[in-house]
Order: C-alpha cells, then sequence, then structure tokens
C-alpha cells in the first residue's frame, strides 16, 4: 500500500511540476552552451536592481549581467550562503519537488536574449528521459544552487549580452537574513 501511494504521489508531483512549469516532453536537450559560475549579486547603482552575474568558466571569460527582482537575489545569495530558511521558499520548494518524485535536475541553459529580457531552460531527468522546463533564469539560477547543478549560456547570448573587461561599479546585496525586510537590505560599496 504504502509503495502504492509512493508511486502516486510521485506521479502527481511530476504532473504538478510539468505542468505548472509549462513543460515540453522531450527535450532536444543538449544545446550547445558555455559553462557559467555565478559570481556574485551585486546592485546596480543606476537602478538600484539587482543584478547576478555569471562569469565564463574558461575561454574568454565572458560576464554576463542578467537583472533579476530583489526577492530572486534574497534567494539566489540565500543559497550562495548556504542559509536555510525556517520555511521552504519557491526555490526550496522546487528543488523539494524534483528530489521528491526522484528527478535530477541535469542542467540550466540561459537560452536566449530577446528584447533585453533573458530566457532560460531547466533540463530534468526522470525516469530515464529528459525534460525540458521553461524558466525565468533568476528562479533557474537559485534551483541550480541549491541542487548543485551546472549553469551554462548559449553563444548567442553571450555575444549579444556580455562582456570581458571590468564592469562599471557595483554594490554587493549583503544578505541579512531570513526575517529582515527588504528595507533592512544595506547594500556596500566594493
Amino acid at each position: 500500500m504504502d509503495r502504492h501511494r509512493s508511486r502516486i504521489s510521485s506521479l502527481g508531483a511530476a504532473l504538478i511540476l510539468m505542468g505548472l512549469s509549462g513543460c515540453s516532453v522531450p527535450s532536444g536537450a543538449g544545446v550547445s552552451a558555455h559553462s557559467m559560475h555565478v559570481e556574485s549579486v551585486k546592485l546596480d547603482p543606476r537602478t538600484s536592481t539587482p543584478v547576478i552575474l555569471l562569469e565564463e568558466e574558461s575561454g574568454a571569460r565572458r560576464r554576463l549581467p542578467i537583472w533579476i527582482g530583489v526577492y530572486e537575489a534574497q534567494s539566489i545569495a540565500m543559497g550562495m550562503e548556504k542559509i536555510e530558511s525556517p520555511r521552504p521558499n519557491s526555490h526550496d520548494l522546487m528543488r523539494n519537488l524534483v528530489e521528491t518524485i526522484n528527478g535530477r535536475l541535469a542542467r540550466v541553459v540561459i537560452t536566449e536574449l530577446k528584447e533585453g529580457v533573458y530566457y532560460a531552460v531547466l533540463e530534468l531527468e526522470l525516469n530515464g528521459r529528459t525534460l525540458t522546463v521553461d524558466s525565468r533564469p533568476s528562479d533557474a539560477i537559485a534551483l541550480a544552487i541549491r541542487t548543485g547543478t551546472r549553469v551554462y549560456a548559449t553563444e548567442e547570448v553571450l555575444r549579444s549580452g556580455s562582456f570581458s573587461q571590468e564592469g562599471g561599479k557595483a554594490l554587493d546585496i549583503e544578505w541579512p537574513g531570513p526575517h529582515r525586510t527588504r528595507e533592512e537590505l544595506a547594500p556596500r560599496s566594493y
């Protein structure tokens, strides 16, 4: 009985995950892309908007800035610092769902930059199949950090959105802890 219930709940979790995420099954997984690492989360001093900075792991070591929301920046910073929230946030929930259905996040790919908006996909392995799930880059990166999964960017995205030299002045977002308000975020200068 418990094994049957477990299979049903795993199937239900998979259907919920696929249904909520705009999943296309199966994927044309294996898009050619460059491995990136999350360098930092910064605050753009011109717009006061958080920016996640990805850096190419080899080659030209191009840097890719992606402007994100405050909530996503906080979640990414918490993941990078290994700070556990007293209750799961959305990104913790996504990780828990993937683990519950015995899936694995294989990789995250930043796939395109269209009219100033970045697009990404999650490549999930489930029951011997690879599923591609549409995602905002910030959510995909927050999930990748929580699962230890590599982040990639296509050559097209790097050509159009990256830079090689040191950028202008930016501020680090200092994560004060899970019980602070947005106003209590204290940016500090580099």
